[in-house]
């Protein structure tokens, strides 16, 4: 009958243990986009998102899913949520049956003599083997604190993976800016490459006054020194393109070796919606917010966890061991209960019921500190995007007079009616206003991008948040 007893505990208790740790079971792998294993030229042993190829160009939803795949800092914080995900699992471990089987040889040999000293000496062999091999069930039923600890760990294990969703918010931020980055350098780049083409088209009006003997020798220097300095920004320019496009591959995870072409261009996308709700949906969507939130209900079960350990603290356990032992077979059982009281311990549970609770307090701090920098972050977003999409307007005003200045000082000099110093000052306008451009393309884009971060939405268009 005990035998049947046992047999049955043991069946139940693996029943209950593979229930519980499917129903508790950490979640599947927080990476967001699978990977292949072409190279695709990305260089040695590079693993790409399935359909990425870095020989064509990208745009800026194909950079956002290749950093998914690539960025090192993602898979940190992946690798972080599974620990949380392990520490929670092992603290719920501790409520459920553990089954240990336990197995044992040994033997040994006595040489033993008898005799005295008037008589002979006899010696005699013995030889001893014991085996045993034993399964044991051991049950936790309860323990003060305990229920406590699993929800702290659990509580962690949720934070890990909020910070896991703020750690891909940030990353997705730092593509787009970028991506944008590079985008502003290649149009600042074209910018200067205009320079020179118009520098190099006003030398040449000066030359050919210059032979048809209608303006002194003396005006083709400046144009000269016109042209140096626009190639001197040329090459300015193309040492930026290549600093940002480094700067975009690191975010991406790519090597500064790996090839890299960008599809789009700097534009205009629409202006962002009226600022009503917007800080009650970064208050709601932001991770880094959820991720405080859990940090404090973690701290507040562990403040539970030091005050029910300055009490009594009471232990409930069973056990049942099923085994056979040199010839002899049986089972043993055991259940106990116990109660146990700190009644002086050098002011230990008291200082760790303190340090719990300094650190409730903390993480609440935390909490009030990131929602305050949330509130500013969408403010300061919002009025960045409205002031960047106006000046795009103003900057387009500025540039269609600035080429309309310098077609007519051109246009006056080839006449004989307009002097080097005109030229010279409407390119000067003109670079200047076509800079202008980009610098209030780049801004409003870059303000559309944090915007949709700080209210908790994907930085690139086309990615879940």
């Amino acid at each position: 009958m005990s035998v049947a007893r046992t047999l049955l505990m043991l069946t139940l208790a693996t029943l209950m243990a593979g229930t519980a740790l499917a129903a508790d079971s950490p979640p599947p792998s927080t990476a967001a986009v699978s990977t292949s294993s072409g190279e695709a030229g990305g260089g040695p042993g590079l693993k790409l998102p399935a359909g990425c190829d870095l020989n064509t160009p990208l745009t800026l939803l194909a950079c956002a899913r290749l950093a998914l795949a690539l960025n090192p800092a993602l898979a940190v914080a992946d690798r972080r949520v599974a620990q949380a995900n392990a520490s929670a699992t092992q603290a719920r471990a501790a409520l459920l049956p553990n089954l240990s089987l336990g197995a044992g040889l040994s033997a040994s040999r006595a040489l033993r003599s008898a005799g005295t000293s008037t008589t002979s000496t006899t010696s005699t062999t013995t030889r001893n083997t014991t085996r045993d091999l034993s399964l044991q069930l051991n049950q936790t039923f309860y323990e003060s604190g305990l229920p406590q600890q699993i929800a702290a760990a659990q509580a962690s294990a949720r934070a890990a993976l909020w910070g896991f969703n703020d750690s891909r918010r940030t990353l997705l931020l730092d593509v787009a800016q970028s991506y944008f980055n590079a985008l502003a350098a290649m149009a600042l780049a074209d910018v200067t490459h205009q320079a020179v083409e118009a520098s190099t088209l006003h030398l040449d009006a000066a030359n050919a006054r210059i032979e048809a003997g209608t303006a002194a020798k003396s005006d083709r220097y400046p144009f000269e020194v016109e042209l140096q300095q626009a190639l001197v920004q040329a090459i300015s320019a193309e040492n930026q393109i290549t600093l940002s496009m480094n700067a975009l591959k690191g975010v991406l995870g790519l090597p500064a070796t790996a090839p890299l072409k960008l599809a789009e261009a700097l534009g205009q996308p629409s202006p962002p919606k009226k600022a009503e709700g917007l800080l009650a949906q970064a208050m709601e969507e932001r991770p880094d917010v959820a991720q405080r939130r859990e940090q404090v209900e973690a701290a507040l079960q562990l403040v539970r966890v030091a005050q029910i350990r300055r009490g009594p603290v009471v232990t409930a356990s069973g056990s049942d061991n099923y085994g056979f032992h040199t010839k002899v077979d049986g089972n043993a059982w055991q259940v106990q209960l116990g109660v146990s009281l700190p009644i002086f311990d050098a002011g230990a549970t008291k200082a760790a019921a303190d340090s719990a609770r300094a650190a409730l307090q903390i993480a609440e701090q935390n909490l009030r500190q990131t929602q305050l920098a949330v509130s500013a972050e969408v403010e300061n977003s919002f009025a960045t995007a409205l002031q960047a999409n106006k000046q795009i307007d103003v900057t387009q005003a500025a540039l269609t007079a600035a080429q309309v200045n310098s077609q007519a000082a051109r246009e006056r000099y080839r006449a004989g009616l307009g002097t080097v110093i005109d030229v010279t000052d409407a390119e000067l306008k003109l670079q200047q206003a076509q800079t202008d451009q980009v610098h209030a393309l780049y801004s409003y884009n870059i303000a559309l991008a944090a915007l949709r971060a700080s209210v908790g939405e994907a930085a690139v268009e086309g990615v879940e948040p």
